[in-house]
């Protein structure tokens, strides 16, 4: 798509650049799998010379981060409704950020979510409790029942705004990582959204929109995502 980054220049080993290229395909309609330990990308037929060019070039990258991440979601299944904390299970040899990369690429899948600082497969994941700041002291009759997730932003300044609130997410939970700290607990303060939406010349009533979906939720000053987003 001409909307696109470009891609990282062949012999990046950094993985979040990877992460952010399989972001990109998914974007684009394309699905990356693993069969046979083989990198599978599917439509093939439509990908272009830039993305052919891509793939060739990182695929034992892309088939070692999509390796691992198989092997975290073994790991999640696993735990079950316990769970895992940062770095909780996980091999040693896998620093901070390349278990961020790791985490990322389930995330965008769909495969898992995170409560209250833990990481769970999507299957096992505990109800979580609901409270003004999202923490709740009272036992489980106060949890919330689950529900379908929001339909996907209907506008295209919506959507704008969604990747915008994901990519100040996604540099604080970098941040987080940076200084020691739990990425679970990322948060991004409402002020910043809106000043960036201000830069990019974006209704700020998409924020609102987003909001009343549910894709965005208020705790105070900071806007968290929601939990089919986590």
């Amino acid at each position: 798509m001409n909307n696109l980054a470009p891609y990282p220049a062949p012999g990046s080993a950094d993985p979040m650049a990877l992460v952010r290229a399989i972001q990109r395909m998914r974007q684009s309609g394309f699905c990356l799998a693993l069969a046979d330990q083989r990198l599978l990308v599917t439509p093939a037929d439509r990908l272009n010379e830039d993305q052919d060019a891509y793939l060739r070039s990182h695929k034992g990258d892309l088939v070692a981060l999509l390796q691992d991440a198989d092997t975290l979601a073994a790991l999640l299944e696993h735990a079950g409704s316990a769970g895992l904390g940062w770095r909780e299970g996980t091999p040693p040899e896998w620093d901070d950020d390349y278990l961020l990369a790791v985490d990322e690429v389930l995330y965008g899948a769909g495969r898992m979510v995170s409560r209250l600082g833990r990481r769970y497969h999507r299957e096992s994941a505990p109800t979580r409790p609901v409270t003004h700041n999202d923490l709740c002291p009272l036992p489980t009759p106060c949890a919330r029942p689950s529900r379908p997730s929001p339909p996907p932003p209907s506008s295209q300044d919506a959507a704008k705004a969604m990747a915008i609130v994901m990519a100040l997410y996604r540099r604080h939970r970098e941040n987080l990582i940076s200084g020691g700290l739990d990425p679970g607990s990322a948060k991004v303060a409402a002020r910043d959204i809106a000043y960036a939406l201000r830069q990019q010349g974006i209704d700020p009533m998409a924020l609102q929109a987003l909001l009343a979906q549910g894709w965005l939720t208020m705790q105070g000053p900071y806007i968290v995502c929601s939990e089919s987003r986590l």
